[in-house]
């Protein structure tokens, strides 16, 4: 089983190993990795796995320019992305303690996510820069996937904004914080 932290230290170690699922494409592009392990020991054996890579950015508030000089609000963001990280990782390694239908669910499902932090600064325009130069100027390698997904941002009037761009893109947005009318799907 190939752990999330393993996972992440594959991306930068192996890079050529990573390939773009769909090339030249974007939106929802997913990384596609064939990892084969020799294991040391008494009982050696081979680890195969074929492996896609799903990246989520999450897009939050981690401080907010004041009069030049940027102030601390990483509380609520730092809950968001301790709670992110633990939920990939229960899914990447098929842990069900806390959701009982994610046990095992790594020996089924061959999609693996990794994240990144983004600080959108509670400005619309930094958020959509920065999705923005994860989709134009990002090579989808390993090490600088482009998103498949995005988490955020946390509030409504900067999600308005920032869903526009996700929708351009075909990428799922999840807006934990976000609560506008504006943002529900009014196709359904």
């Amino acid at each position: 089983m190939l752990s999330s932290q393993r996972l992440d230290q594959l991306r930068f170690e192996e890079p050529d190993r990573f390939s773009s699922v769909l090339e030249g494409n974007l939106g929802r592009n997913l990384q596609y990795y064939d990892f084969i392990s020799q294991e040391q020991g008494e009982n050696s054996e081979e680890l195969h796995e074929q492996l896609y890579i799903c990246h989520i950015p999450q897009f939050l508030r981690w401080t907010v320019e004041s009069d030049g000089t940027f102030l601390d609000y990483s509380d609520i963001g730092f809950g968001v992305n301790a709670a992110t990280i633990m939920a990939i990782d229960h899914f990447n390694t098929g842990n069900g303690v806390i959701v009982k239908d994610v046990k095992d669910i790594h020996k089924k499902c061959k999609i693996r996510f990794t994240t990144e932090v983004v600080d959108t600064q509670a400005s619309a325009i930094t958020a959509v820069k920065g999705l923005t130069d994860m989709m134009i100027l990002r090579d989808n390698s390993s090490t600088k996937p482009q998103p498949c997904a995005v988490l955020g941002t946390l509030y409504s009037s900067v999600a308005k904004k920032f869903a526009t761009l996700t929708g351009v893109y075909d990428l799922l947005q999840v807006a934990p914080g976000a609560s506008s009318d504006a943002l529900d799907n009014k196709s359904s």
